[in-house]
């Protein structure tokens, strides 16, 4: 985790059980109220209740992952969409929760404005919303 070396505080947030299990050697992993004064790499669930519920001031956040909902949740939802008569009902069950919580795990460590937090988004499929995306975040050349 070459982010160690960079920041003092580094929160990781995996996008499933699988990605969590593969990155506990590299991380102290959580499943409580971050420590007062933590420092090093933090492990959290992306959609668990540290993901939308807690304040956890870092220098750098990465989504190692995609945190979408589950295949039954998304297609429940896709059809609930479709009744509704929404234009692209697919995309918004899909797409936007995943968004959304891409974003709202960034803000665990977005507490002032003037010193927002480097975030690393570890999945290639971030690319196809990089135009969404650079409404709420800016990107530096090359990333």
């Amino acid at each position: 985790m070459e982010a160690a070396k960079q920041y003092r505080k580094v929160l990781v947030f995996a996008a499933s059980e699988r990605v969590a299990r593969d990155l506990r050697a590299w991380a102290t992993y959580e499943e409580a109220t971050p420590p007062e004064g933590w420092e090093g790499i933090l492990l959290l669930r992306a959609r668990g209740r540290f993901s939308e519920g807690i304040d956890a001031p870092a220098d750098c956040v990465i989504v190692a992952g995609s945190p979408y909902l589950p295949p039954e949740v998304s297609s429940r939802l896709a059809r609930l969409y479709k009744r509704a008569g929404h234009p692209d009902p697919v995309k918004a069950a899909i797409d936007t929760p995943m968004l959304i919580s891409t974003l709202q795990c960034i803000g665990r460590a977005w507490r002032t404005p003037d010193k927002p937090p480097s975030a690393i988004l570890a999945d290639w499929r971030y690319e196809k919303y990089m135009n969404v995306l650079e409404n709420y975040l800016t990107f530096e050349p090359g990333t």
